[in-house]
């Protein structure tokens, strides 16, 4: 049961941050961390302390991309990564592990096309443009529950 309201959880976060970084260039903060620690003392509550360690290595895998977004003076966005602290103490580690490394790939797929299509059209390409993160994560998400 924990299973599925943690799946609602994480479809309704990602879609609201993914519009929300599409429209304003933002992601929300304070919602993940709400939703990551209320999922959090439930799933304890219900599911006893084994649940403690799996939700440990999921956020980690966010704090680790936490502490590479303030060591790179956020050229990693900081809310992206606090979206991966409440997805990983969700899903644990290995699907969030999975769920970050599809969104990287699927992110680096659509720079590429990006980059081909601005190169053959003649556009020139910043340097520093900023990609939005994500509707990445959405998509990635999208696949994990697929199977």
């Amino acid at each position: 049961m924990s299973k599925y309201i943690g799946i609602v959880i994480i479809a309704v976060l990602l879609i609201y941050e993914t519009v929300l970084d599409v429209k304003e260039k933002k992601v929300d903060v304070i919602l993940p961390i709400i939703f990551g620690s209320v999922y959090f003392s439930f799933s304890v509550l219900l599911n006893g302390p084994k649940t403690v360690l799996s939700s440990l290595l999921g956020a980690g895998i966010g704090m680790v991309i936490l502490i590479a977004a303030l060591i790179s003076k956020e050229r990693i966005g900081i809310g992206d990564a606090v979206i991966l602290v409440s997805t990983g103490i969700i899903l644990g580690g290995e699907n969030n592990l999975i769920l970050f490394v599809r969104a990287l790939i699927l992110a680096g797929v659509y720079c590429v096309v990006l980059i081909v299509v601005r190169k053959i059209g003649g556009k020139a390409i910043a340097k520093r443009e900023k990609i939005q993160f994500c509707p990445f994560l959405l998509l990635s998400f999208g696949l994990l529950c697929i199977g």
